[in-house]
C-alpha cells in the first residue's frame, strides 16, 4: 500500500467517525427550524457608544 493510499483509508476512516459521531449528537437529533430570536438586542453602555462614535473621526485627521 502507498503512502498516498495509506492517508486516503485513513481520512476515509476519520470521516467515517465523524458521520458516527454527527448522527449521535444532540445538534443532529435538535428540531431543523431556527430558534426565533428577533426579540433579542445588545445593549452598549454609553461610554462605547461615544468612543465607536468618534473613533472615525479620529482616524480622518
Amino acid at each position: 500500500m502507498s503512502t498516498l493510499d495509506a492517508r486516503n483509508n485513513s481520512a476515509m476512516m476519520k470521516r467515517a467517525e465523524q458521520l458516527k459521531r454527527w448522527e449521535e449528537s444532540d445538534t443532529n437529533r435538535a428540531a431543523p427550524t431556527p430558534r426565533h430570536e428577533h426579540g433579542r438586542r445588545i445593549k452598549f453602555s454609553s461610554g462605547c457608544v461615544f468612543l465607536a462614535a468618534c473613533s472615525p473621526a479620529t482616524r480622518m485627521k
